[in-house]
């Protein structure tokens, strides 16, 4: 194996792991969201249950709870 082949495999594997950080990072910042969500919105007085469905969607966000309540 050539010296340019031997870089451009650890280069591709530099970018796999790159890549492969990058979504445990966006996993694990997803989870601490959900999880500052679910506190914020029982300290409002939602019920766990309803806390649990909404943070549970896929697209949640605060701003789509307050679009869809009006």
């Amino acid at each position: 194996m050539t010296l340019s082949k031997a870089f451009l495999l650890s280069k591709r594997d530099r970018m796999t792991g790159l890549l492969s950080l990058m979504d445990l990072v966006k996993r694990r910042r997803d989870q601490f969201q959900r999880e500052s969500y679910s506190i914020i919105l029982q300290l409002m007085g939602f019920h766990v249950p309803l806390v649990r469905h909404i943070t549970s969607q896929a697209s949640y966000s605060p701003y789509s709870l307050a679009r869809s309540n009006g």
